[in-house]
């Protein structure tokens, strides 16, 4: 699992529909290591309400969960739920690096579902196209800007430090995904809902 290098210590936090989950991993050797995990089950009105008792509720259900854990640290990186966020993978002209990035700028709103001005968006280059010549294959992911606002203040608000805001569905692959593998992998994840 490939993790940022110089980030210290942080830890996950996973909001789903009747659960908060928390996970902290610790680096050994030359891999990672559980070092603190916490769970806590909520009412799906709570995770999915916009009251001022809804969050403070599902406040609650994190801080407990951090708790149980024994996670020390206040730096986070919280996951988006997949009904919340859209990926896909495109191809694009093969350019030079500075070049990709412009033209990533200006191309972005027509694959996202929503305007570019209420969406927060990011892309990664993965490498050449496998099925068409001379192109780039980019991930690109986005969400509304009003509900990655809305976590980043709640977890915030709580004392936390918001290191990254990341789909679930990547977090996931990524974390499962051996950095050194070339074989194909199919990863599914049946949730609540989404698959």
């Amino acid at each position: 699992m490939k993790l940022a290098k110089g980030l210290g210590e942080f830890f996950g936090l996973d909001i789903d529909t009747n659960a908060v989950r928390v996970v902290q991993l610790s680096r050994t050797g030359t891999g990672w290591s559980l070092s603190h995990y916490g769970y806590t089950p909520v009412d799906s009105k709570i995770t999915s309400g916009d009251s001022p008792e809804s969050k403070r509720r599902l406040g609650e259900a994190i801080m407990t969960a951090v708790g149980q854990a024994g996670i020390k640290t206040s730096n986070v990186a919280v996951g988006l739920p997949s009904n919340k966020t859209f990926s896909t993978i495109i191809d694009v002209p093969k350019v030079p690096e500075q070049e990709l990035k412009a033209m990533m700028k200006y191309q972005i709103d027509q694959y996202i579902p929503m305007s570019l001005d209420e969406a927060e968006v990011d892309w990664v280059l993965l490498g050449e196209s496998l099925h068409a010549q001379n192109q780039y294959e980019i991930l690109l992911t986005s969400t509304a800007k009003s509900y990655a606002e809305e976590r980043l203040e709640l977890v915030e608000n709580l004392g936390f430090n918001v290191i990254a805001e990341e789909p679930n569905a990547i977090a996931m692959v990524r974390s499962l995904s051996a950095t050194d593998s070339q074989d194909a992998r199919l990863i599914i994840n049946m949730g609540e809902n989404s698959t």
